[in-house]
């Protein structure tokens, strides 16, 4: 459980926005991926998304994705390791399933949903997995996605693949001015990469916060925590063991438009189209 950020939906979300050029995105690669069911389900209003009626997320965060869906008729579930951000995404769609629960092992009461009417789609576009201890917790992540979905399903799972061979170098993620924040007050953010050192799996982020008025936080919050990130061998070996999965797609998140990409082992920030 966090006492940072993670811990404060409200700040989360401020510096957290989807941009609308990534819900588009998202939207287009659930579409070109997801294949009918095995079933007719009822298609949901205005999704332009024949295929697609049950949505889930696993890292769901103050629920700015499940509120897309929800928003198009979807049926939609979450699932949050942070108690506040899973309160906070239930406050936000009263109608939506939102537990709280580990993504490598999610409760009982999801997996025995998703057995009796599987997901159509599930998605994870912002890396989240790379909170997880270890990779036998990502792969074990994985074979849960994949057990939740439909044949013809598809995950969209955002990752940082980089072989680790040579060391990466610091970057700034991002500064941003003084926001107003849900519910008062106004906080800024410098968030920026540390790098990852040669040989090693784990990148280092920074984030530092600085709060005027807002409820429950203090006037500075900072934090530093290790992202572990995937060399694309251990990818390929983790998508046939835990699925097999079908990599229909890969797109470069650090680009505009997030374009097509081969995927590489230097490709750093992606999201894979994964189709069970």
């Amino acid at each position: 459980m966090s006492s940072g950020i993670y811990a404060h939906p409200a700040l989360y979300a401020a510096f957290h926005q989807l941009e609308p050029e990534l819900i588009r995105s998202a939207l287009d690669w659930a579409r070109r991926g997801v294949r009918p069911g095995p079933r007719k389900r009822r298609r949901p209003p205005g999704t332009g998304l024949r295929h697609v009626h049950r949505v889930y997320e696993p890292g769901c965060g103050p629920g700015q994705w499940l509120a897309v869906f929800a928003r198009m008729g979807c049926q939609v579930h979450g699932l949050d390791m942070e108690p506040a951000m899973a309160k906070a995404a239930k406050a936000a769609i009263p109608h939506a399933t939102v537990l709280t629960g580990d993504m490598s092992a999610p409760p009982s009461e999801l997996l025995e949903e998703a057995a009796a009417e599987p997901f159509d789609l599930a998605l994870n576009l912002h890396g989240t997995v790379g909170h997880l201890p270890s990779p036998e917790a990502v792969e074990r992540h994985l074979r849960s996605v994949w057990l939740m979905l439909r044949p013809g399903g598809v995950y969209l799972w955002g990752l940082t693949v980089r072989s680790g061979r040579r060391a990466s170098e610091p970057m700034i993620l991002g500064e941003y001015g003084p926001r107003p924040i849900g519910g008062g007050g106004m906080a800024a953010l410098r968030s920026v990469s540390l790098g990852a050192a040669a040989g090693s799996p784990y990148e280092r982020i920074q984030h530092l916060m600085m709060t005027f008025g807002v409820d429950a936080a203090g006037p500075m919050i900072a934090e530093t925590y290790d992202l572990i990130t995937f060399p694309l061998p251990w990818v390929r070996r983790a998508l046939k063991r835990t699925g097999p999965w079908t990599l229909v797609e890969a797109h470069d998140m650090l680009a505009e438009g997030f374009p097509r990409i081969r995927l590489g082992p230097e490709s750093s920030d992606v999201t894979l189209v994964l189709r069970k």
